[in-house]
């Protein structure tokens, strides 16, 4: 094989990939925005499909136009905002994907008695999908903004039976999950190496994620 088959074959995967990405993108969407048509009226619709258009256009934008993607904020902000919602459409599926199972059976229950299949329940789980939907947000929008730079020292002691006493009174600064790296705010970063020196440990270990 040489570097020409490997190259397309890489290719080809990843764009397989992607598309199949995309496609699941585009089935969470869809069914999420299935509760919301129930519940929502038209200009809360529209505000929906064209708030989804923008940023998935902007991120499009971002990625293949942005010469330099590490450095750049408002793609790290974009796609954390998609994250956001991404989560938040799941629960949404996740309530309405169970509520249509039940759908379903109960439909042909009905069929199979003819009765009158009564549907006003739908509204009600519809309802209940975008209350549960929206008490992440909140959350995950203060853990990005600002909790992400609250940091903490928290003191263990360890305990070994068989410990050697040169270990006795032995320190160490365990670093983990920052995810700061993408929202560089220097003077907080700053912050937290002077937070880690005070500790003066025998040893630190840093066990990522920065990014």
């Amino acid at each position: 094989m040489n570097f020409d088959n490997f190259k397309n074959i890489f290719v080809t995967n990843l764009m397989i990939r992607l598309i199949i990405f995309l496609a699941f993108l585009l089935f969470v969407d869809l069914y999420s925005y299935q509760g919301i048509r129930t519940v929502s009226k038209k200009r809360t619709k529209q505000i929906y499909i064209l708030t989804n258009i923008f940023l998935y256009c902007l991120l499009f934008l971002q990625l293949f136009f942005t010469e330099d993607l590490r450095n750049s904020k408002f793609l790290t902000y974009n796609f954390s905002l998609i994250f956001i919602l991404f989560i938040s459409k799941t629960i949404i599926l996740t309530l309405l994907f169970f509520e249509d199972i039940f759908r379903i059976t109960k439909f042909f229950f009905y069929r199979i008695q003819k009765k009158k299949i009564d549907n006003s329940r739908r509204k009600f789980v519809s309802q209940l999908s975008l209350v549960v939907a929206s008490i992440p947000l909140p959350i995950m929008i203060h853990g990005i903004t600002r909790g992400r730079y609250n940091f903490k020292v928290i003191n263990h002691e360890i305990k070994f039976k068989n410990l050697p006493k040169s270990f006795d009174g032995y320190t160490i600064t365990h670093l983990s999950d920052f995810h700061c790296g993408s929202f560089e705010n220097k003077s907080k970063i700053n912050y937290a190496i002077d937070l880690i020196n005070e500790q003066k440990s025998d040893i630190i270990t840093f066990t990522g994620d920065f990014v």
